[in-house]
């Protein structure tokens, strides 16, 4: 009776006895968004092991280079022009040693946050005058070793391995004692920019008091 039905009028259609079919077509209706799952992988850690260097030019002009790798041999040919793919701003100076590498990283955002923080802490740095006997390449590491404590001690490292292949002298980091207090290490502060102002001017008719002696300075007032 239905096939006679709907051959009279086509628009009748027999009716589905299969709910399967129907689950199926709507399905493919409604596509599944991929932008859950990509924002979930861009946490995970990346199989490969992300490391961050330090370069040294070894002619004019002398400078450092830092960045990120998986691959630290390929990508100091790179630098050295021996094969294509090094960044413009190590194309002069060449050829590039290898000063330091620190290697641990799980995955390119650590790195990454790795790298800028030690640039933007080797902006901050004041630099130090080097001393007579200091060439500029020892000068430019000592303060890109500073500037990587620094790192260290605003981010969690103790994963990380840090291999200095350049030996310099480390220079001694101006840092209250455990048992100094923070007035104390404020005093000897000001203590050694009024020294700098003694030097710079004729005081030799001015008469300083201080009132509240530290270990450094010491109330000079005393005989």
């Amino acid at each position: 009776m239905m096939r006679f039905i709907s051959g009279t009028f086509p628009s009748v259609k027999p009716p589905d006895h299969n709910p399967i079919s129907k689950s199926k077509t709507l399905k493919t209706q409604f596509p599944i968004s991929s932008s859950t799952s990509s924002q979930q992988n861009s946490n995970v850690s990346d199989p490969k092991s992300w490391s961050v260097y330090l370069i040294l030019s070894t002619k004019e002009p002398i400078k450092t280079y830092v960045g990120i790798t998986t691959d630290f041999a390929r990508r100091l040919k790179q630098h050295n022009g021996e094969i294509k793919g090094g960044a413009k701003a190590s194309s002069a100076g060449r050829p590039w040693l290898c000063a330091c590498i620190i290697t641990g990283f799980t995955c390119l955002s650590k790195a990454s946050s790795f790298e800028s923080k030690w640039k933007i802490f080797t902006r901050k740095l004041p630099r130090r005058k080097k001393g007579e006997e200091m060439s500029r390449s020892e000068a430019l590491l000592q303060h890109r070793r500073r500037a990587l404590d620094k790192v260290h001690d605003s981010l969690e490292c103790s994963h990380l391995q840090t291999d200095w292949k350049i030996a310099t002298r480390k220079l001694p980091r101006r840092k209250k004692d455990e048992e100094m207090s923070q007035s104390e290490a404020l005093l000897q502060h000001r203590r050694r920019a009024l020294d700098k102002v003694h030097d710079s001017l004729e005081c030799s008719h001015l008469q300083t008091d201080w009132k509240i002696a530290t270990s450094y300075a010491k109330d000079i007032s005393q005989p």
